[in-house]
């Protein structure tokens, strides 16, 4: 698979058929503001139905996410996904072990986040295909907030496919 990288709206403009079409194998997950509200410990349905979908397609899911412990654990233990929590994107370590458990090559993954500084600069230097959500709500915690002007800046810069 060529190195995809895509803005997209929401999960639900991702096209699970075309990637599994494409020989992906499975799906790297952020989790905060991308699959569900960062202050929250509800999953919207849209996560859980985009999940399950994914699922049914046959694509192995894994949660990274830089988040505490505790919640990160607990929400992807609902979705039925396992989790690293306190991942620390972009480094590449907790990409690397989500390539493992899942058994894929970077080419055979796809990572879904919602900011370039952590989920995409990560995914990019493992050789992943990509897709950048919209993020789900503006209230951002203080770092993530500090971050968002330069995020900005970079999805506008940086080609995307």
């Amino acid at each position: 698979m060529t190195a995809l990288r895509r803005r997209v709206h929401s999960l639900a403009d991702i096209p699970l058929e075309d990637l599994v079409a494409q020989g992906v194998q499975a799906i790297v997950l952020d989790l905060d503001n991308t699959l569900c509200d960062p202050h929250g410990d509800e999953l919207p349905k849209d996560a859980v139905a985009f999940c399950a979908k994914a699922k049914a397609l046959g694509l192995r899911g894994f949660i990274l996410s830089n988040g505490a412990r505790g919640r990160a654990e607990r929400l992807a233990l609902a979705l039925g996904l396992p989790c690293v929590s306190r991942a620390k994107k972009p480094l590449r370590g907790a990409y690397r072990r989500a390539l493992r458990e899942l058994g894929v090559q970077p080419q055979e993954a796809v990572a879904i986040g919602d900011q370039f500084l952590t989920d995409a600069l990560g995914a990019i230097s493992m050789g992943m295909a990509l897709f950048l959500v919209e993020p789900r709500v503006r209230r951002d915690k203080l770092l993530v907030r500090l971050a968002r002007p330069v995020d900005r800046i970079l999805r506008r810069l940086l080609p995307y496919a």
